[in-house]
């Protein structure tokens, strides 16, 4: 899923807007208020389909299981899984489906993968507000667009 940032949507409301109300009320300022529209479109069409190529194929494992005692702290391991290689390192924001009754500190992180193929530890540390078995479901990974116009997004399964 590709969402728009909080860039794209100012830069749409500080210049594009402006330009396309200064374009109608004034007729001489017609031809560059849509000069400015239309190259804001082709820049905005341009970073969406560059950050829907972007190689976010990563697979995730964690244990099936985690068993925790009541208000001990704990740790949440999981490990990512580059299966192909990449050109250069990715900043992505990470983030866990975290079931009822079990507290992570921060549920998003951002981490840097590196470029090559690989694995890469990731470790969460967690409070469980009550004993027993917690299953996570699987991870989300949001890596920006090459101008930070888009933010993708993917959903992780846990196998």
């Amino acid at each position: 899923m590709i969402v728009p940032t909080n860039r794209l949507l100012l830069w749409a409301a500080w210049i594009v807007l402006p330009c396309a109300v200064i374009a109608a009320a004034e007729p001489l300022a017609l031809l560059p208020g849509l000069a400015v529209a239309l190259a804001g479109l082709l820049f905005t069409i341009l970073d969406f389909q560059r950050g829907s190529k972007l190689p976010l194929d990563y697979a995730v494992e964690m244990p099936a299981l985690t068993r925790y005692s009541r208000l001990s702290e704990g740790t949440l391991k999981l490990t990512l899984e580059a299966r192909t290689d990449r050109s250069r390192a990715y900043s992505v924001r990470l983030g866990l489906s975290v079931p009822e009754g079990l507290q992570v500190e921060d549920p998003i992180q951002s981490v840097t993968l590196p470029g090559p193929a690989g694995r890469f530890a990731i470790a969460w540390p967690c409070l469980p507000l009550r004993r027993g078995s917690y299953q996570i479901d699987g991870a989300y990974l949001e890596c920006r667009s090459p101008w930070g116009l888009w933010d993708v997004r993917r959903h992780i399964e846990a196998p």
